[in-house]
């Protein structure tokens, strides 16, 4: 665990710059396991893909309103149904476990469900109080859990209010960004984790009968990913050409801080203008508030596009390379890359850790399976 930096400050700023330029990295073999059949499997939008200690896999349907459940030999089976009655669901997105419980958040009736090991239903908890978490200058609007936690805490998305007179404790860049919480088991605030970057990437533009809100292509958030089950956080922060990856334990302690020297990703104007009439159509905007927001479309994009923490202790990371496969780097828990997996670019993947791949691929005709790849020794 590092020291020298603590996650209260600015996560901008780093006490470790390990640079990563140019090595060499083994790239790992892998076997491709067809697990559901895109017939069987049914999907549409997923939520959170998650896969639990019996074999099952369990996976958020937010658009039907229901939960999907694989077990170890790919049979799948519906937990709960649209409605808002117990057990039922309106839009559930994360998921996760403490212990051998499962529990499934409903963002639009906000709360979570919790069921026992055998699925069948345990309680239903609202949200945290927004209100009972305010406090030291800061008015939170709604909290999005991401974790809970075995000792009774959870870990929390803190929506507040960057209109409001910012707090003498807090700098002005963390003030427009967001915040991940931890809470006590009765929703009291107990610290704030980890300060992320504004993700700014809309913004209003006047048009004939009122304003319309318009997309800044290319413009992209922090790539994160919070561990459900540990709380974990993984981030991939993009700053002056550099990528500086970041793992905080469920307390906010510095677990892994390391920069990669990966070069940005140049857009090229031929497709920056595409996008640009794209949302030009889709907006119905034009005129100089158009052009002024179309300004902040960037030139370049992070190599690093995704992050995801391994169910070992690992962390991925997506880097962006080009042709018809995703590339993936495999650091251990000091942040050496100890290898790369490339798969099809069709894969997306939601659960990794050495040896085994999970993920959901998608044809051309947008239908999705499930898959699992074998991660096994360097092919070079």
């Amino acid at each position: 665990m590092l020291s020298c930096w603590s996650p209260r400050l600015l996560l901008l700023v780093l006490c470790v710059a390990t640079p990563a330029a140019g090595q060499d990295v083994a790239r790992l073999a892998t076997a491709r396991e067809v697990v559901v059949t895109a017939e069987r499997a049914d999907l549409t939008e997923i939520g959170t893909t998650l896969l639990l200690r019996n074999g099952d896999l369990i996976m958020t349907q937010y658009r039907d309103g229901v939960v999907r459940r694989f077990d170890h030999n790919g049979t799948p089976t519906v937990m709960g149904r649209k409605g808002e009655g117990p057990g039922e669901f309106q839009m559930p997105t994360v998921a996760g476990t403490v212990g051998d419980t499962l529990w499934i958040s409903d963002v639009r009736l906000r709360r979570t469900t919790f069921f026992h090991p055998d699925r069948t239903l345990l309680r239903t908890v609202p949200w945290p109080d927004a209100a009972k978490a305010s406090g030291n200058g800061v008015r939170w609007q709604m909290l999005l859990p991401l974790a809970y936690l075995r000792d009774g805490a959870l870990l929390a998305d803190g929506m507040h209010d960057a209109t409001a007179p910012r707090p003498a404790w807090a700098t002005a860049v963390q003030w427009s960004g967001s915040a991940i919480l931890r809470l006590a088991p009765g929703g009291a605030m107990q610290r704030v984790v980890a300060w992320l970057p504004a993700n700014d990437c809309t913004e209003n533009v006047p048009i004939a009968g009122g304003d319309v809100i318009v997309r800044i292509p290319f413009c992209a958030g922090t790539p994160r990913h919070i561990d459900p089950e540990t709380g974990r956080i993984a981030l991939a922060l993009f700053e002056a050409g550099l990528t500086r990856v970041v793992v905080l334990s469920a307390t906010g302690d510095t677990l892994l801080a390391k920069e990669l020297r990966f070069p940005p990703v140049a857009i090229p104007t031929s497709l920056r203008d595409s996008a640009r009439q794209a949302e030009a159509q889709r907006a119905g905007a034009g005129g100089p508030a158009f052009d002024k927001a179309m300004a902040r479309m960037p030139t370049v994009h992070p190599s690093v596009t995704r992050i995801l923490n391994g169910r070992d202790g690992t962390t991925w990371i997506e880097v962006a390379t080009p042709g018809p496969d995703r590339t993936w780097q495999i650091l251990d828990a000091r942040g050496n890359v100890t290898g790369a997996v490339r798969l099809p670019r069709a894969v997306n993947i939601a659960v990794a850790e050495r040896g085994i791949v999970w993920g959901v691929e998608t044809d051309e005709d947008g239908l999705m399976q499930v898959v699992r790849f074998r991660v096994g020794a360097a092919t070079r």
